[in-house]
């Protein structure tokens, strides 16, 4: 089996984070996982509804821009990058994921018609 290593986007916390290694370990596929920056939800997870804490965050343009030399790297090595936005809890997955499309010029073929407009 080849294991495919997941490139992280998280606060560095004490103790409990994964740093970002931005590197492909399959030709394949490559996953890079947005979780947010939210230092203080990540450091203060407690409660019933930590995961809701830590993923409530809405990238800026600017730290969107910056994921793009990482991704056209993994794209040098990795057959696919899938780009993943874990930031749901406040309802900003989809126009970060629409944002990141456009800074990328990315188009896709032969979507649904529903799919289009689906988040905007």
């Amino acid at each position: 089996h080849q294991f495919i290593h997941a490139v992280i986007d998280q606060p560095q916390t004490p103790g409990n984070s994964i740093p970002m290694i931005a590197a492909a370990t399959n030709k394949e596929l490559t996953l890079f996982r947005l979780h947010g920056r939210n230092y203080e939800g990540w450091l203060n997870s407690t409660g019933q509804n930590w995961r809701e804490k830590r993923t409530f965050y809405d990238y800026s343009e600017a730290e969107l821009t910056s994921f793009i030399p990482i991704i056209l790297s993994l794209e040098n090595t990795s057959k696919e990058v899938a780009v993943i936005f874990n930031n749901n809890s406040g309802g900003h997955a989809a126009s970060n994921a629409k944002y990141l499309q456009k800074l990328l010029n990315l188009t896709f073929d032969q979507l649904g018609p529903q799919q289009l407009n689906l988040f905007d």
